[in-house]
């Protein structure tokens, strides 16, 4: 059983408003950049959604790093020291990290599947240990037989190979697998190009339209059901499994700057 993380196993700002980036501007503006707040909240988005269009193009991951280099380059105006860039990256996620949300009653969910399945997290991320470290800071990460992220991978979900990975680190095929996300279009309809051809079929919904489904929490008693569609309204979202489907998955385009996770 593969999950999606961010917008799944928790719950995070989509556009970081929550968050007090205070510690990060001082830091910059120590460093030599007399930005504003705003400023500096503007040029660290513009930095981070050019990385992420281009990744748009061929999927391939970025890191936190790329962006801080970017970001210091030009509000500097000269090549950064790597140390600089790695305080601000760290100070960064560190108030970032106050918007996630840690669902209640997760890992109770995750104790009882775990007796029955083998599973696996499956993230979009441009940091080493930003998944690992929420896993282990919700008392879970024990209960996962692998964690493959698109920054150790190299490439963001849809692309197959984040996939591949998890299968190969498992050692299952892919109509073995069920995957829950969180994203109609990339968790529900994302995978035509990869798809299985003995999966099943799935039915066709309109554009925008989120089918409803079972709640998360009841994911144990309705994953053995073939087909079975489950879905978790969140903020607009949903949380959807495939009880035999191929792996699908997608990139947030709604994430915090800087964070272009799922």
């Amino acid at each position: 059983m593969l999950f999606d993380f961010f917008g799944t196993l928790v719950d995070h700002s989509l556009c970081g408003a929550e968050n007090d980036f205070t510690r990060s501007h001082d830091l910059m503006r120590t460093l030599g950049a007399p930005l504003t707040y705003d400023e500096f909240l503007a040029a660290w988005s513009k930095n981070s959604a050019q990385f992420a269009q281009l990744s748009e193009i061929d999927n391939r991951e970025y890191s936190m790093t790329d962006i801080g280099t970017a970001f210091l380059r030009e509000v500097l105006g000269c090549p950064p020291a790597r140390a600089d860039v790695d305080q601000l990256v760290h100070t960064y996620l560190s108030e970032w990290n106050r918007g996630v949300r840690h669902l209640p009653g997760i890992g109770d969910l995750l104790t009882a599947l775990a007796g029955e399945y083998w599973l696996a997290v499956v993230s979009n991320t441009q940091e080493a240990d930003l998944v690992p470290d929420h896993l282990e800071a919700m008392g879970v990460q024990h209960l996962f037989d692998t964690v493959v992220t698109s920054f150790e991978v190299g490439w963001r979900k849809p692309h197959p190979t984040i996939y591949t990975a998890a299968l190969n680190e498992l050692g299952i095929a892919p109509g073995a697998a069920v995957f829950v996300g969180d994203t109609y279009e990339a968790d529900y309809r994302g995978p035509p190009a990869s798809r299985d051809p003995l999966a099943p079929h799935r039915p066709t919904q309109p554009s925008g339209h989120t089918p409803r489904g079972t709640p998360l929490v009841n994911l144990r008693a309705a994953c053995p059901s073939r087909g079975t569609h489950l879905s978790m309204p969140r903020s607009g979202r949903s949380t959807t499994c495939w009880s035999d489907s191929p792996l699908c998955g997608g990139p947030d385009r709604t994430s915090p700057p800087g964070m272009g996770l799922r």
